[in-house]
């Protein structure tokens, strides 16, 4: 016998025009087909009933459910009961200092367990939703915080408990930060003799302070053989198989009214109370057809669906939630992760729409682990958000009851399966926390196991055949495995004497930067959860516009790249009044910001700031001296010894727990380490800027100039140059880009008989297989395994030369030098001659087009380079392919390739020089040169901002050059660029469509959309 259990959620109720209201008689509809006579409905409404909590809105939501209600006694003979819990929605919010402060005072002191009067002090803005409750749900007894409901369906007794998550909200909430007394609930649960026990509560356990969410797992969970949550507004299903809380199903509920989208849904699970097992519907409303369809059903007996054994350890927790520095806004302090998190959009590489132009789609698809092939490759610019992105999924993969575990690239030293283990043991020991983690690992299905690797390029293992073991090692553990590597780390790979990537059948993906509408998602979400009580939607809006308005001129001054962490930190100087001093600021500024703004809030008076940068630039020195990212206490003490003697006495014991307090370090078991690692970067440059003189410092920046392949070194240099503006690091920085790849001249593009077309004319002409995928690839591993020395199974990190380091040591040794030598001029304009500025941006300009020289000539020389991508992209399509069909198809994926690695070259070089302080100069540095490359250079860099388009330069530039091939297919991939990046006039845009073909639904695809003052600022 099934007891038919209706989930609602997120009405939203306002007033009587809502949507939703008139639809009552389609849910009944969609319900009768479950619902048969003599049966048993279940009306559960999982919260968010109103909107704000009014008793005219409760009225409204009276009317509505009792006429779903009837609908149905009037079809079927059944019996029909209500069970409810509050959401934050359901809150009448008033001024009230008083609770807001016990509320921030009970979160901010991680309190476990709250007083009783402190609970019913703070549940005044819930009177209305209670007189509704009563009126629906007048059986339901208990308190106001744990509501109990008792029904005996088919000789069984089913308790359904009601959880009062929302006592503690507050108007604009965040993640983890509601607090609950599951264990002393628990411990009075009634109905002791039930044969079920369902639990609702609108937040899913995310929304849980992290002691709370824990003490739910550990006492609650198991006492129950259901959960039923809201508030995300996205239906799932998942089964956990708990060590510490048994079996128990979850089903999380779509949203039942969105004013803002429609978007409309419910789901129906028929729960058949003999064996235990459930029939979930998910029902969407359809337009078309005016009716509720359902979309997906699953059917769960208890041993199927996902299991989640285990959850994060509290310290791996607030890693994976920490958003990289210390955000805070006017409503909300500790932001975390998840509070601002925008998801990137990304750009699959080799995929285009139909008319040839590059497609961008959101990185949320990535949230549902059946959408990812066995392998995903995310490349990206240094702060692209990379790591933050695979935080964030670990979190939804867990969540959903997979088992992800993060490993860093640098950890993989050895292809050993002994080594790969102990990597996989390490970590999940590490993020799960407990005893017997690791065990729970190796018995858990391998397609419940996901890897997230960050910066695989950092990892020792260079050759094809080393990586490859360890992927043949990890495959065997893992069903799907996401990595993520710098921008040109396949440009390397391309380039290196390997005879194939590892990645060959990965899915790839570039992360691009935050667009203006992804600027303008951001600056919603931070304004949204910083609304004050006595702020309206309109205030919001116009808060909103005014950072949209200067973020615009921080962009358009191409100071910094717009990347996440940039963008938060210029919003968080909005919030302390400091938007102006960052407006014409370096990059190093903005470290600098957050870095006071750390030690502000740590209580550290303006006046004194000064003194404690100097106590950590000294320490900073003292890890980098031992070249270690930690020290022991011990070491710590002789450290403040040493400074206390030299310097400035200071108590030990209180300028830790400072350095603790302001997040500059954090504590580790018995070591301390620097919290981020931008302020070690920071503090260690303002070092070597201030004893710049010294003998040893001298011989350390020399050194690590000559090594800028080395991320460490490259961070030290950036940071240096942001705080000494001296010739001679402009001098040593000049030669050392002037010394890469200078065995060529530059790639001009002039010649259309040249290198490129070459390869790409001639592309179907080279020898590469017709044999089938399986066959083709057993080919190639056998040449690899004769072509690669047996006994070189890894490559360890040596810091050689320029003239020895491979093909991708050089590409990030050129970029890191040029991105420098960018921040010098930018942050320094008036410190230099023109004449030398003229010098240094043509050295910049030059770099990289010899490089690209360097790359044409590597794939004149290693055909084999290109018959590897040829066959790797053929073996990927199913069917036969045609004689022509292969000629058409070679010489696309050759011409992909090149025009995709020459563009990319050029844009990171435009953005890197681009700036109003060097505009003057930059026209004497590219007019010195007559070819295509450089005049490119010259439009990259005009794009590079909020300007009108120079529709006079471009189109002359089009019209003389639009039959060099790869000329024309560069430009095309700038202004798309341009168009992602930067907000564009409509008449701009009419220009492109009319002169070089670009559709304007296309345009506006790709670009902006402008903000409508009904734009939805909160859920």
């Amino acid at each position: 016998m099934s007891l038919v259990i209706v989930h609602l959620s997120d009405i939203h109720i306002e007033d009587e025009r809502d949507f939703i209201l008139s639809r009552s008689e389609k849910i009944s509809r969609a319900i009768f087909k479950h619902a048969q006579d003599g049966g048993h409905v279940v009306l559960m409404i999982s919260g968010d009933v109103a909107n704000k909590g009014t008793r005219e809105q409760y009225e409204l939501a009276e009317k509505f459910l009792f006429s779903i209600k009837g609908n149905l006694e009037k079809e079927r003979d059944v019996n029909i009961d209500f069970v409810i819990c509050p959401g934050n929605h359901d809150c009448e919010f008033k001024s009230d200092p008083t609770r807001s402060f016990m509320i921030d005072k009970i979160i901010e002191d991680n309190v476990e367990e709250v007083d009783e009067e402190v609970i019913l002090s703070c549940l005044n803005h819930q009177e209305s939703y209670f007189e509704f409750e009563n009126k629906i749900s007048p059986e339901s007894k208990g308190d106001k915080l744990w509501r109990q409901k008792e029904i005996t369906y088919g000789g069984k007794v089913i308790a359904f408990e009601s959880v009062n998550l929302s006592w503690c909200s507050k108007l604009r909430e965040c993640q983890g930060e509601l607090v609950y007394p599951f264990e002393s609930y628990s411990k009075k649960m009634i109905n002791e003799g039930c044969d079920y026990r369902i639990l609702l509560m609108h937040h899913p356990l995310n929304w849980l302070l992290h002691s709370s969410g824990r003490s739910f797992r550990n006492s609650v969970r198991p006492m129950c053989n259901m959960v039923f949550t809201g508030h995300e507004h996205v239906p799932n299903a998942v089964d956990y198989s708990d060590i510490e809380s048994g079996e128990t199903s979850n089903f999380e509920a779509s949203v039942l009214q969105d004013r803002s989208t429609h978007e409309s849904g419910f789901s129906v699970i028929d729960f058949d109370v003999t064996t235990g097992g459930q029939e979930y519907s998910i029902y969407a409303y359809d337009l078309d057809s005016d009716m509720y369809i359902a979309s997906q059903v699953r059917v769960m007996t208890g041993n199927e669906g996902f299991d989640n054994s285990l959850s994060f350890s509290e310290e791996f927790f607030d890693k994976v939630e920490d958003p990289g520095a210390c955000f805070k806004n006017s409503n909300a302090s500790n932001l975390r992760l998840s509070d601002i998190f925008v998801y990137q959009e990304l750009k699959q590489k080799g995929k285009e729409d139909g008319g040839g132009k590059s497609t961008f789609q959101s990185s949320c698809f990535m949230i549902k682990p059946g959408e990812l092939s066995k392998g995903t490759i995310l490349s990206g610019e240094d702060n692209c958000g990379s790591s933050s992105l695979l935080y964030s999924l670990m979190l939804k993969y867990l969540n959903q009851g997979y088992m992800p575990v993060f490993i860093k690239g640098s950890n993989f030293k050895k292809s050993t399966l002994d080594n790969v283990n102990h990597q996989i043991k390490k970590a999940v020991d590490y993020q799960y926390g407990k005893d017997g983690s690791y065990e729970v690992f190796l018995q858990k299905e391998r397609d419940k196991k996901i890897l997230l690797i960050d910066d695989f390029n950092e990892t020792k293992v260079k050759s094809y055949k080393g990586r490859e073991s360890i992927f043949n090692h990890l495959y065997s553990s893992f069903d799907k495995v996401i990595v993520t590597v710098d921008k040109f780390f396949e440009v390397g790979e391309l380039m290196s004497d390997q005879r194939r990537s590892v990645f060959s059948d990965f899915d790839h993906y570039e992360i691009e930067q935050f667009g203006y509408r992804k600027r303008t998602e951001l600056i919603n979400k931070w304004y949204t959860l910083g609304q004050l009580d006595s702020e309206s939607e309109g205030d919001v809006v116009a808060k909103c516009t005014t950072a949209e308005r200067l973020m615009d001129i921080v962009m358009d001054r191409s100071i910094v790249s717009p990347h996440p962490i940039f963008i938060l930190t210029f919003l968080q100087s909005i919030e302390a009044g400091q938007a102006s001093k960052l407006l014409d600021s370096a990059l190093g500024d903005y470290y600098n910001f957050l870095l006071s703004q750390s030690y502000l809030d740590a209580g550290v008076g303006k006046d004194l700031i000064g003194q404690e940068f100097d106590y950590a630039m000294h320490l900073a020195r003292f890890f980098n001296v031992r070249d270690t990212t930690s020290i022991s206490k011990s070491e710590f003490l002789e450290f403040n010894d040493e400074f206390s003697k030299t310097w400035q006495e200071v108590d030990f014991s209180k300028k830790e727990r400072l350095l603790l307090r302001a997040k500059v370090l954090v504590r580790n078991g018995d070591y301390y380490e620097f919290r981020y690692s931008y302020n070690y970067y920071f503090l260690i440059g303002r070092f070597m800027a201030k004893y710049i003189l010294a003998e040893d410092v001298q011989r350390d920046v020399e050194n690590y100039v000559k090594h800028l392949y080395v991320k460490k070194y490259a961070n030290t240099i950036l940071f240096l140059a942001h705080h000494a503006s001296s010739d001679n690091i402009l001098v040593l920085l000049k030669n050392a880009a002037d010394n890469i790849f200078n065995d060529h001249e530059i790639a001009n593009f002039n010649d259309e008989n040249s290198i490129i077309c070459e390869l790409i004319r001639h592309a179907p002409h080279l020898e590469y297989s017709k044999k089938d995928p399986v066959e083709s690839r057993m080919r190639l591993s056998e040449h690899r395994d004769s072509a690669i020395d047996q006994s070189e199974f890894e490559r360890t990190e040596k810091f050689d030369d320029v003239a020895n380091i491979d093909g991708m040591s050089k590409l990030t040794m050129l970029f890191k030098t040029i991105e420098i030598l960018g921040e010098v001029l930018k942050a320094n304009p008036t410190s230099f001659e023109r004449f030398k500025k003229v010098e240094v941006l043509k050295s910049m300009f030059n770099a990289p087009l010899r490089a690209l020289q360097d790359f044409y000539g590597f794939l004149e020389a290693h055909p084999n380079a290109l018959v590897e991508a040829i066959e790797n992209n053929i073996s990927n399509k199913s069917g036969d392919i045609s004689e022509g069909d292969r000629e058409v198809f070679a010489r696309l994926v050759v011409s992909q390739i090149i025009q995709a690695v020459s563009a990319s070259f050029i844009l990171r070089t435009a953005q890197v020089a681009n700036s109003d302080a060097l505009s003057a100069d930059i026209p004497g540095a590219i007019s010195t040169s007559n070819a295509l490359s450089m005049e490119l250079m010259g439009i990259a860099i005009s794009l590079d901002n909020y300007k009108s388009i120079d529709r006079n330069k471009i189109g002359k530039f089009y019209r003389k050059n639009k039959d060099n091939m790869l000329v024309s297919k560069i430009l095309n991939l700038l202004i798309i660029n341009r168009l992602h990046l930067y907000k564009t006039s409509e008449q701009d845009m009419q220009w492109l469509q009319s002169e070089l073909g670009y559709k304007l639904d296309m345009q506006h695809k790709i670009g902006y959309q402008k903000r409508s003052k009904k734009t939805k600022l909160v859920s």
